[in-house]
């Protein structure tokens, strides 16, 4: 079941983003789109998510976040991984996505191995080199948080990103920019720090009995 499992979630994580984030964002610098007036209305926006069951405030000048969805086969069958994408060609992307296990035994063991895959997952994707990392807890729900760094087109791009485990779903925070500064700005610091879960997942994580 382990097995099974981590293979899924590596192959979903390849899946969170078919182009990499890193290119998308370039291509948004290079063609001077996705950005808005801090005063368009759409600045400062809040996310809420029914389905996914979160909410999230994007930092000002950020264009409307966008949802795509993609469906990846496993051995546990068609894992569907949800990402929504926001940009300011000026600053940076921001990433909010989703996958669930449906079906699956998740203990905390294999909590800390989905944890390990996504932060493999993303390097491999973005062909990234791993800067920092430190673990988090969002809820009592265990959580990573890497630092990265990754070149495209001669251009080095800097970036962090967050995942948490919550029952049978992994959620991932994100932000790419193009100067390490803007990753630890103050305004994507309350972008990573505005992450809420809803009510149906905010019931406290089960207590874990400690391997003998």
């Amino acid at each position: 079941m382990i097995v099974v499992a981590l293979a899924s979630f590596i192959i979903a994580a390849s899946a969170m983003s078919r182009v990499s984030p890193a290119t998308i964002y370039l291509h948004a610098r290079q063609h001077s789109y996705g950005s808005v007036r801090a005063d368009s209305g759409v600045a400062g926006e809040q996310l809420v998510s029914s389905d996914g069951r979160f909410s999230i405030t994007l930092p000002a000048g950020y264009s409307k976040p966008q949802l795509q969805t993609n469906s990846v086969e496993s051995d546990n069958g068609t894992i569907r991984v949800h990402m929504y994408s926001a940009i300011n060609a000026n600053e940076g992307l921001c990433l909010i996505g989703y996958n669930d296990f449906k079906g699956a035994t998740i203990d905390s063991m294999l909590e800390l191995r989905i944890l390990d895959g996504a932060r493999e997952g993303a390097l491999e994707n973005m062909q990234a080199t791993l800067e920092g990392e430190r673990t988090l807890s969002l809820e009592g729900h265990p959580g990573r948080s890497i630092r990265f760094t990754t070149r495209k087109n001669d251009q080095v791009m800097y970036g962090r990103f967050d995942y948490y485990m919550v029952g049978t779903r992994l959620y991932q925070v994100g932000f790419i920019g193009g100067s390490a500064a803007s990753v630890e700005s103050q305004p994507v610091a309350s972008f990573f720090a505005s992450f809420k879960l809803m009510a149906a997942n905010s019931r406290p994580a089960p207590r874990r009995r400690a391997r003998r």
